[in-house]
């Protein structure tokens, strides 16, 4: 359940400049060739980094398409999770399809001889918003193949830009988003709680924070570091 977590938690992550050519302000892979973000628990203790890494940024029938290398390492720098992934922006929207993280690649950082087979929407997000914008629902199912077959779900739904906001994070403090959505993760039982991420321009995601049914918050998330071409 920990690492299932953990592979949701990175595409929150992943999700969520300013040029007149840029197909979406939110699209940070044309500005930076690196982030890595650090992740806290709700005492601000270190749980660990997630650092992503731009291999190839292309355009193919009008779309610009990055591809991308996720690496994510344990508190005690043990790498949980070495995969590639593909993000695109297209008419103006930013999309990453829950499918694109390959999840089938790094089975064997979650349970060795497990197979993963994953189905998901795209999360999206369009170049213009405001508050009180509301934004589409998405949802991912999973398929664990072992010795026994687990089935997963994971519905985001209510996802609504909130506010406009400045953030203070290691890189300094930015203008952003406040965008928040519930979550409902169904692995034999439902576990529900809600994610609120704060989106800048150029940037993208620069902060995610989790909380559990009751409001509390989990974890935090924040942009640690940014690598520009």
């Amino acid at each position: 359940m920990k690492h299932l977590l953990t592979v949701f938690f990175i595409f929150s992550l992943i999700l969520p400049a300013q040029a007149q050519d840029m197909c979406n302000q939110f699209f940070p892979f044309e500005h930076f060739k690196s982030m890595t973000f650090k992740s806290y628990d709700s005492r601000d203790r270190y749980e660990g980094s997630q650092t992503w890494e731009v291999i190839e940024l292309k355009e193919e029938d009008g779309a610009k398409i990055a591809v991308v290398n996720l690496l994510v390492v344990d508190a005690d720098g043990e790498e949980l999770v070495l995969n590639e992934f593909t993000a695109r922006c297209e008419g103006g929207t930013y999309y990453l399809s829950m499918e694109a993280a390959h999840l089938s690649q790094f089975s064997e950082n979650i349970m060795e001889d497990i197979d993963i087979e994953i189905r998901g929407d795209d999360i999206s997000l369009p170049n213009q918003i405001s508050e009180g914008t509301n934004l589409p629902d998405a949802s991912m199912d999973l398929t664990f193949k072992g010795m026994i077959t687990i089935n997963a779900n994971m519905q985001i739904t209510n996802r609504t830009v909130d506010e406009r906001t400045t953030v203070s994070i290691p890189v300094g403090d930015i203008d952003a988003w406040k965008i928040s959505y519930d979550t409902q993760v169904r692995v034999g039982i439902t576990v529900r709680g809600s994610v609120v991420d704060y989106v800048a321009e150029k940037y993208g995601t620069v902060r995610t924070e989790s909380y559990n049914r009751r409001g509390r918050l989990q974890s935090y998330s924040v942009l640690a570091e940014a690598v520009s071409w």
